[in-house]
C-alpha cells in the first residue's frame, strides 16, 4: 500500500527516487504514464494489468474504453527500481505533467501520483472545499458495488 506525501527532486539524469517505504512495492516492476489531473501515475504492473484486462474485455467497439486504454498506453513504459529505488521520467512524460525539477509523490493507496508541486497545491486546495460531498459520492458508489 502506498500511503503518504513526499517531496523530492529528480537528478541530473531525470531519475526519480522512490520513497524506500514503497520500493517494495514495485518489486516486480511498475508502469509509469500519464494520469489524470495533468500528473503521471505509477502503478505496480499486476494493477496497470487489472485494468488493461478490464478494458480489453470492454471489446474493440467501445469508444471510451479504447480513448482510454490509447490515454493509458501510449506513454507508458515499463521500469524496475533500481537499487537505490531510483526510476527515470521521460521527457515527455515531464512535459505532459508539466514537472519541472521539483516533484510530489503520493501515494494512492494502491497506486502512486506524480506531481508538480503547486499544481498539486492547487488540486488538493479545489477538493478540500468540496471533500464532504465527494466523501458522500464516493461511499454511496462503494456500498452499490459492495452489494
Amino acid at each position: 500500500m502506498f500511503l503518504g506525501t513526499y517531496r523530492t527532486k529528480l537528478d541530473n539524469k531525470g531519475r526519480l527516487t522512490l520513497p524506500r517505504e514503497w520500493v517494495h512495492g514495485f518489486s516486480q516492476g511498475l508502469i509509469l504514464t500519464r494520469g489524470l489531473d495533468q500528473s503521471l501515475f505509477g502503478l505496480p504492473v499486476s494493477k496497470f494489468e487489472s485494468i488493461a484486462k478490464g478494458l480489453d474485455e470492454m471489446g474493440l467497439a467501445s469508444a471510451d474504453g479504447r480513448k482510454w486504454a490509447r490515454f493509458l498506453s501510449a506513454m507508458a513504459v515499463d521500469l524496475l527500481p533500481d537499487k537505490k529505488g531510483r526510476i527515470p521520467v521521460s521527457p515527455s512524460q515531464l512535459k505532459f505533467a508539466g514537472i519541472g525539477n521539483d516533484v510530489i509523490l503520493v501515494g494512492l493507496l494502491s497506486y502512486i501520483q506524480i506531481c508538480d508541486p503547486p499544481k498539486l497545491e492547487e488540486l488538493e486546495s479545489r477538493d478540500v472545499s468540496d471533500i464532504v460531498q465527494i466523501a458522500d459520492r464516493v461511499d454511496r458508489l462503494i456500498r452499490a458495488t459492495a452489494g
